[in-house]
């Protein structure tokens, strides 16, 4: 198959550094799950311009056999009128997740593999009505919206979130994800003006769910939220901070996870490059321990460095 005008970009697929197959095994390794938590789609910044894609936005990548929903990495490293989306994810992880719904069942006739480096698909933006995401202390059973991924974590679950229509009450609809506890006690925040609604359950001032939602894409970073699971008990300032999503004063957000062998967040590494003038790899190695193990996430520490210098 060739890319023609119904559909003109090139699809290609393969694995990610932290993944493996179909993620059996690796998706129950919490440490893994940190770097790239979600199915993505990457794309070069003119193609991005050309169908209407914003960074970390949802696109929908789709042709006659199938489609599938991605958050949007805009990147240079990829070549216009070509896309890459990881292998990875299976209707247990991701309801919209399956780059196989895509590709192409011709295969070659020797190795009997199909043609999932070349596959003609378009794209355009998904443009929920609402998003947002969920932190449980437990695995939940079933999720009912629209768009879903679900990621283990340290002592929590993350479900990151997406809908096509709005709940009548957004209250009842949270509850059902929290339960019934013993000694529980409601947090909550609604700006109906602004689509917004923010809540978050605990049980002897332990936490044992946040959930975020906006009708826009203005949502915090997960990290400060997700380290507050590993506690037995919230400080007073950190339980006035809990639903802004945002650390209180003097505290640091990590950020996304770049490295995963020592948890040494995005955040974390930009804010040593600047304090400390780090120009190389090497130099946040010794500072940081960030990429002195496996070497995987050297890239990425570079195109920071690139970035912030």
């Amino acid at each position: 198959m060739l890319p023609n005008a119904d559909y003109p970009l090139i699809l290609n697929t393969g694995r990610l550094r932290d993944q493996w197959h179909t993620m059996t095994r690796t998706a129950i390794a919490a440490k893994l799950n940190q770097h790239k938590p979600e199915p993505f789609v990457e794309i070069h910044p003119d193609d991005a311009v050309r169908y209407g894609l914003i960074q970390n936005g949802l696109a929908s990548i789709e042709n006659s056999l199938g489609s599938m929903l991605a958050r949007v990495q805009i990147t240079g490293s990829q070549l216009p009128g070509n896309v890459f989306v990881p292998m990875h994810w299976t209707a247990q992880y991701a309801s919209h997740g399956r780059m196989g719904a895509l590709v192409n069942p011709f295969v070659d006739p020797v190795s009997k593999q199909p043609e999932s480096k070349h596959t003609p698909v378009r794209i355009k933006p998904y443009l929920p009505v609402w998003q947002g995401f969920i932190l449980s202390s437990h695995e939940l059973s079933a999720i009912t919206s629209d768009y879903w991924v679900k990621i283990k974590g340290e002592q929590f679950y993350r479900y990151e979130l997406a809908g096509d229509t709005l709940p009548e009450d957004w209250q009842e609809w949270a509850k059902q994800y929290g339960g019934d506890v013993d000694n529980s006690q409601w947090q909550e925040y609604q700006d109906p003006a602004k689509g917004n609604y923010r809540t978050a359950l605990l049980v002897g001032n332990q936490l044992q769910s946040v959930i975020f939602i906006t009708t826009d894409s203005n949502l915090p970073e997960r990290g400060w939220l997700t380290s507050l699971f590993e506690k037995t008990e919230l400080a007073k300032t950190e339980r006035m901070a809990l639903l802004t999503g945002s650390p209180p004063a003097g505290v640091s957000d990590a950020g996304t996870i770049v490295c995963a062998c020592f948890n040494v967040g995005e955040q974390t590494i930009k804010a040593a490059i600047k304090a400390q003038g780090l120009t190389t790899h090497q130099e946040v190695g010794r500072c940081l321990k960030a990429g002195t193990n496996c070497g995987s996430c050297v890239p990425e520490i570079k195109l920071l460095l690139l970035n912030q210098n």
